[in-house]
């Protein structure tokens, strides 16, 4: 794993805990043009992954960093992460200051704190790409759920009760 989070107060720490308790390793990126290099101290990896810094849509100057380590990164996949408890039109402002980086996939966070799954769909619509992944919950990695057309439509149309039974 490697992150570029060194933004947020203890988000380093947060991640290295993380990384721990799922056994991989982590490392931290200060620069952009030094990910090729770390990158290449773990070339017998079979999946790196990048961890950016959550940051406000309208701050062009953030949102260039995300291209400068996309182009340094150059990954398979990017997966752009929403909180489901986001209003519609904040996650549609979200999509409309995307910078110029190919998004391949997207990821719902916060599913246990809405009651109200129909952005999930309608963003999904919007975007054109497959949602990956959902989380509901704190427990890592037990509250990660892989995204499948049926949850996502269990979300949208069983009550909490019905979901609980099931």
């Amino acid at each position: 794993m490697l992150t570029s989070d060194t933004y947020r107060i203890a988000a380093v720490e947060q991640l290295k805990t993380y990384a721990k308790i799922l056994g991989l390793p982590v490392e931290i990126v200060f620069e952009a043009s030094n990910i090729p290099s770390l990158v290449a101290n773990h070339d017998n990896a079979d999946i790196i992954l990048l961890d950016t810094a959550g940051r406000s849509q309208r701050d062009r100057k953030n949102m260039q960093i995300f291209e400068s380590l996309y182009n340094y990164f150059t990954p398979d996949a990017v997966h752009l992460v929403l909180s489901a408890n986001m209003k519609y039109k904040d996650m549609l402002d979200v999509v409309e200051h995307i910078p110029n980086i190919p998004i391949s996939h997207l990821l719902f966070t916060k599913l246990d704190e809405t009651v109200s799954y129909g952005s999930i769909f309608n963003i999904q619509q919007v975007m054109g790409c497959p949602v990956s992944f959902l989380t509901v919950g704190q427990n890592v990695p037990k509250d990660i759920e892989t995204a499948t057309g049926v949850k996502i439509a269990d979300y949208l149309m069983k009550t909490e009760e019905e979901r609980k039974r099931a």
